[in-house]
């Protein structure tokens, strides 16, 4: 059977689709014959919905970083059906982790969905299927408040169709759509392909694509509030790891394009906010303030900070990473802050995790005072109303699968490295 090429929450992944039972068949497919990837797709997924049962329900599961099984599952009967394995969560005045099984469904903790611990911040994750089904929500006792999305860049029209699949509503396969309840949307526009430049940009090359990128994203977003989708435009654009990287002989490039970008985005998606969001440290030699292209343009301020390069784990360790400067201008996340209220703006942090790797390079291993800090940093310095210096929401990085799971919190038999990472989060969550 042909592999097909399907958007699902952060990633473009290759789906291998089956029937409407899990062993595959040894008959023809009669989808075959589809002149391309998007109308096999489309065959597919229509004969997948024709084939089910009423009830049933289709099951997404991840099988590594870039690939994924569908499986369409007939309902079961409810007779010897298995009861779900019941964990609870010792509530502590320390920031100690309590202890959880590693297996088994999770039941929802005796918090009201929603306040989580104050709530004065939106909060949210970056998993599509523990969103979409509720149990990341029901598992640290607060809704998914706000959700990440990852715009595909392997071709164009990829970046265009992204929304479509995953925030859509009415969607024409909502068993994909996993963000068609989503209240709040951060959604990482991506900027350049791989071979277009900065120069180009600032040109309006790309105006047409950019241009069709917002139409759909608004289309798909529907009748939901515009200000609730926080566009990340060539997110962590100071690291060197993606087409929209920007050099030092970028900058004044860079800047052009981001302000005729934004112009596009006022335009074509009034309302939604604008989010320039670097990675904590620059791969150039260069204050990543000479990258800021001015208030007008800028909503939210934003910093994706992970616990590596250097991992932290003490008291002083974490205060220091926060703390941190790069070539005099913000690294860590209370400096760019800081940076935010300078410029009267409310700040985020879209992506953030603990790297479980113990013994690594990069990584050092479990670290629930990491996860106690973010926390007390949020309580002391998150707000839900837009306010300059206050951070409006935050978005673990919680993909299971993704290099080993060495970030994910959750499901908890996904992610033996942060097991009391884990805990905590929930305690405090």
């Amino acid at each position: 059977m042909r592999k097909i090429w399907m958007v699902l929450g952060a990633t473009v992944v290759s789906v291998l689709l089956i029937g409407s039972v899990a062993s595959a068949s040894a008959r023809k497919d009669p989808c075959d014959d589809s002149a391309d990837d998007r109308s096999y797709l489309a065959c597919r997924l229509d004969r997948i919905d024709a084939s089910l049962p009423s009830g049933s329900t289709v099951t997404v599961t991840r099988t590594s970083v870039r690939t994924v099984t569908v499986t369409a599952t007939r309902p079961a009967s409810t007779a010897g059906s298995a009861t779900p394995t019941s964990r609870t969560s010792t509530p502590s005045t320390t920031n100690s982790p309590t202890t959880a099984s590693p297996t088994g469904s999770p039941t929802p903790r005796s918090t009201t969905t929603g306040a989580g611990s104050v709530g004065t911040w939106w909060s949210g994750q970056s998993d599509a299927s523990t969103t979409k089904d509720g149990s990341f929500a029901a598992w640290r006792g607060r809704d998914v408040e706000i959700v990440g999305l990852w715009a595909a860049t392997d071709s164009a029209q990829d970046a265009i169709d992204t929304p479509r699949w995953n925030v859509a509503s009415p969607s024409q396969y909502p068993q994909f759509a996993a963000y068609v309840n989503a209240t709040r949307l951060d959604y990482a526009f991506g900027a350049l392909l791989d071979g277009e430049s900065w120069a180009k940009a600032a040109a309006g090359a790309y105006d047409s694509r950019w241009i069709d990128q917002l139409d759909v994203l608004r289309s798909s977003w529907g009748n939901r509030p515009a200000g609730a989708v926080y566009l990340r435009f060539a997110h962590e654009f100071n690291g060197s790891w993606y087409p929209w990287r920007v050099t030092p002989a970028d900058t004044a490039n860079f800047k052009a394009a981001w302000v005729r970008w934004a112009g596009l985005a006022r335009q074509h998606f009034p309302g939604a906010r604008i989010v320039w969001c670097p990675n904590a440290g620059s791969s150039y030699e260069y204050d990543v303030r000479t990258l800021y292209p001015g208030d007008p343009v800028v909503d939210v301020i934003g910093v994706d900070q992970y616990n590596f390069w250097p991992w932290a784990n003490t008291a002083q360790e974490l205060q220091a990473k926060w703390e941190a400067t790069d070539r005099g201008g913000p690294r860590g996340p209370e400096t760019f802050r800081r940076f935010a209220a300078e410029h009267g703006k409310p700040m985020a942090l879209p992506e953030w995790g603990n790297d479980s790797r113990a013994g690594d390079a990069s990584g050092g291993g479990d670290s629930p005072a990491f996860i106690a800090f973010v926390h007390d940093w949020l309580l002391a310095n998150g707000s839900r109303t837009p306010a300059a210096g206050k951070v409006e929401y935050e978005i673990y990085f919680n993909v299971p699968g993704y290099g080993d799971s060495l970030f994910s919190l959750y499901p908890e038999d996904r992610e033996p490295g942060n097991t009391q990472a884990a805990a905590t989060y929930r305690q405090l969550w």
